[in-house]
């Protein structure tokens, strides 16, 4: 058998387990968990063969030895710098006493202590690194580790990391005070407790608390920009305080610099966070993205439990594995009978739990488990419910879910229905499944199996039931009532995108993209575009509704555009897939900038061709001439006044 992770809450003592198989296994980490590695058959591991490293706020164990496999597994804890803190540090240890088998008892200890069960601690949020590797990363534990000659210093209380290609940490050493940088042997100066933001960031509210943590007295500053124009438009302020927590409330803090908009956070908002003690300035966290997100995931999906829905004696004894699907790194609500407990999703979607017998009902019958699915903004999905049925009396017939939830749809009936259920050991079972008999006989384990044919089944509900004979002649039946639904939902209607138009504008693509739509109730919709798809759940009106955040947009130069197509795709309760309902998108980029006209010095005209100019002509001298002085002689009237010539005298004889 595999090696497992027991993930311990610290709140109730209740425990989940990571089956590990070769290569890497992922698991997202909530708050309030201790983690301690565990082989199922009881043999130690070795933890001098273990490492543990930190990769941003990543921690990862390696080198798990895995039974009947030459390759070895290893476990990345994602998210665990963000979300462990000071009070809250998330234990990471190998071997003591397994908390699987513990768990319930009166005074069970946390996982990681060593003080009742001998488990050694490999690693917790306070632990210092032994050192660095050369891409950065920090080793933790690693028994074969050489240390380096010169220890690290506590002169810089801030984790002094800076994050570069490939979001590896790489190591940057400074000093407060005018000292030197650190030692060369690429050891990092870390501080009691490191700079991390622990808050989500993701919200359902537009004012929410931003937090984490700090060594005691450092004033951490927050800038966020929230109209992602590259520059901050507000900042806070806030002091570690003794335990080294944080935290600035949108709802009530005071700007240290500039305003939050009145309607709080946008959509899309960056933050940086840094920190200085004594004056001196830390390097600043990576840039996060902050987003609102008030879209409800859709439904969980639960799979069938112990392959059937039917517990057995055994099967409870023993402790029920319940796994299924929902919102990648979310959480699971799981409720049956009086137990609810919540369950981590993976990044790819996938989540699982052990329900003990104490934490299953206590009497036989049928009870509904139901699963709703929480995202990391806390919106609450839809509850999905599976019938499931406890059977401790070997005796009683009984018939498992049919098609793993009682509805047949088109693709399972194309395949054939397996159907399956348990009986007295031996016992001989006829079914009558619609207009067709098939039986089958219960192995020395009491279970009955058999696939039946469903194409000529219409559409309409049905009962299944089976007549059983019992190895001593006695005869019992048991019935159980499906639905076959084979036919495919109509595509959706009424699709729009922001702005009521395909055409996304950048001011639109800055807050991301909502899909809206209409559909057949309780149905899935799905939307694929890009290379992303998410899924929404139907209302009870109809309606429906799924966001792509920014990141997930075509990218477009500034003053360009980008031609897109999406689809659509509506799957039923039933598990019949609509045809796909394409669309064409245009995503248009930033304007592009406006170059200003460079400034033109003034030209002088060329001087026009000279054309010689003729001398000025004098006119000939006239003779005056006496002015007739007869009575008939007017002289007319000048315009202009002008001087008369002299007149000449007469000569004189």
């Amino acid at each position: 058998m595999a090696a497992r992770l027991n993930i311990q809450r610290t709140g109730d003592g209740g425990v989940e387990q990571l089956q590990l198989k070769p290569g890497n296994n992922k698991l997202r980490v909530v708050p309030g968990r201790t983690f301690n590695l565990q082989d199922p058959d009881g043999q130690p591991i070795d933890p001098s063969q273990l490492r543990v490293l930190q990769v941003d706020n990543d921690l990862i164990i390696e080198n798990i030895p895995v039974e009947g496999s030459t390759e070895t597994a290893s476990v990345t804890l994602e998210g665990y710098y963000q979300v462990c803190s000071a009070t809250d540090r998330c234990t990471v240890s190998v071997g003591g006493e397994d908390a699987a088998v513990a768990q319930g008892a009166e005074g069970q200890e946390n996982l990681g202590t060593t003080e009742n069960s001998q488990a050694t601690v490999l690693a917790d949020v306070s632990t210092k690194p032994l050192g660095a590797l050369s891409d950065g990363t920090f080793v933790l534990y690693d028994t074969g580790f050489q240390a380096p000659e010169q220890p690290a210093t506590e002169e810089f209380p801030i984790r002094p990391v800076l994050y570069g290609a490939g979001g590896l940490a790489v190591v940057a050493l400074a000093a407060g005070g005018g000292g030197g940088g650190g030692d060369p042997s690429g050891a990092p100066n870390l501080g009691d407790v490191p700079l991390a933001l622990k808050s989500a960031t993701s919200f359902n509210n537009r004012f929410p608390t931003i937090s984490g943590t700090a060594k005691p007295g450092t004033v951490v500053t927050l800038r966020l920009d929230t109209d992602n124009d590259q520059r901050e438009n507000v900042t806070y302020s806030a002091t570690a305080d003794a335990n080294g927590n944080w935290s600035v409330n949108l709802q009530s803090a005071k700007p240290a610099t500039g305003n939050l908009p009145a309607s709080g956070l946008s959509d899309s908002n960056t933050l940086e966070v840094s920190g200085a003690l004594d004056g001196v300035q830390g390097a600043a966290l990576p840039v996060v993205t902050l987003t609102y997100d008030n879209t409800p995931p859709a439904s969980a999906e639960i799979a069938a439990v112990s392959g059937d829905n039917i517990i057995t004696a055994a099967e409870k004894t023993a402790g029920v594995a319940v796994s299924g699907t929902a919102e990648a790194n979310g959480t699971v609500e799981l409720k049956i009978g009086g137990t609810t407990k919540l369950v981590a999703v993976d990044a790819e979607g996938k989540w699982n739990t052990t329900l003990s017998a104490a934490e299953l009902p206590a009497a036989d019958g049928q009870y509904p488990l139901t699963a709703t699915a929480i995202d990391a903004a806390g919106n609450r999905g839809p509850a999905a419910t599976s019938s499931v049925t406890l059977h401790t009396n070997s005796k009683a017939p009984v018939i498992g879910s049919i098609a793993s939830d009682d509805i047949i749809n088109a693709a399972e009936a194309a395949a054939g229905v397996k159907l399956q259920g348990s009986a007295e050991a031996g016992s001989k079972v006829e079914l009558t499944f619609g207009t067709n008999k098939v039986a089958a006989t219960a192995d020395a384990n009491g279970h009955w199996e058999v696939t039946a044919p469903a194409t000529g089944i219409a559409d309409g509900k049905y009962t299944l039931t089976a007549a059983v004979t019992s190895p001593a002649g006695g005869t019992a039946s048991a019935t159980r009532a499906f639905t076959v639904d084979k036919t495919a939902p109509a595509k959706a209607t009424n699709i729009k995108l922001d702005g009521g138009d395909n055409v996304i504008t950048a001011a639109e693509a800055r807050d991301g993209v909502h899909f809206t739509g209409n559909a057949e109730a309780g149905s899935k919709v799905s939307v694929t575009w890009n290379g992303h798809t998410h899924t929404g759940t139907v209302g009870s009106n109809g309606s429906w509704d799924v966001q792509f955040v920014p990141s997930e947009l075509p990218k477009p130069a500034a003053g360009a555009t980008a031609s897109s197509t999406y689809q659509v795709t509506v799957t039923d309760a039933a598990g019949n897939t609509s045809g796909a309902d394409s669309h064409a998108v245009t995503v248009q980029g930033a304007p592009a900038p406006t170059i200003a006209p460079s400034p033109t010095t003034p030209t002088t005209p060329a001087p026009a061709p000279t054309t010689p100019t003729p001398a000025p002509t004098t006119p000939a001298p006239t003779t005056p001439t006496t002015p007739d002085t007869g009575t008939d002689a007017t002289a007319p009237a000048p315009t202009t006044p002008t001087t008369p010539a002299p007149a000449t005298p007469a000569p004189t004889t």
